[in-house]
């Protein structure tokens, strides 16, 4: 005997895969474990952060902040103790306003980067975790420098900067610190893994 459907359960058979395909398609929620936490790479960014803020004490605790160069291999990497109230190479070191405008960029970046990560931990990869705590330690480290290291304080003006990169009597990269090289491959590996996936794209 043939069972007529009425409109109704005509239009619920319809719709029910189209639900299926749409729960598929949405992944689900990030659930804090041991091992989700370790793959969040949250603890790099706080590691690398600690590590910054050392580095830069054990410099000023022993080293004067004059700009001398101590060699480490001589005639490529040196230690160079000094201060950097602007940005990189000391732009806008000069405009003593211009250090407010980075003490605010500093600590949005420090306060964006990890609340677009947690928002997209469901989505990341390790790679893009990774990229996430690599900025935010950068972003952070600095911003503490720029916020807090003045004279009245610590004795000190701006950011500590000792790692400097010689080529023979030619500096290419002047000197930074440890969030510095933070940031700067946290941005190189995100520019990667973008022109990677998008090749890998085109191909398929």
């Amino acid at each position: 005997m043939e069972v007529n459907k009425t409109p109704k359960q005509e239009a619920s058979s319809e719709d029910s895969p189209k639900l299926s395909e749409t729960e598929g398609a949405s992944k689900p929620r990030f659930i804090w474990t041991w091992k989700s936490a370790f793959f969040s790479f949250a603890w790099l960014g706080i590691v690398l952060f600690g590590l910054d803020l050392l580095s830069k004490w054990l410099i000023v605790w022993n080293l004067p902040l004059d700009g001398t160069d101590y060699p480490v291999i001589p005639g490529f990497f040196y230690i160079e103790p000094l201060t950097n109230t602007g940005s990189a190479y000391g732009v806008g070191g000069n405009l003593s306003w211009m250090r407010y405008v980075f003490i605010v960029v500093s600590w949005a970046a420090a306060a964006g980067i990890p609340f677009f990560w947690y928002k997209g931990l469901n989505k990341h990869d390790n790679l893009i975790n990774i990229v996430y705590m690599l900025c935010f330690a950068g972003a952070l480290g600095n911003a503490i420098d720029r916020t807090f290291y003045w004279p009245s304080i610590v004795g000190f003006n701006g950011v500590v900067d000792f790692l400097s990169i010689h080529l023979g009597n030619w500096v290419p990269f002047g000197s930074f610190n440890l969030a510095d090289s933070c940031l700067v491959v946290g941005i190189l590996l995100a520019i990667v893994i973008l022109l990677v996936r998008e090749a890998k794209e085109k191909k398929e």
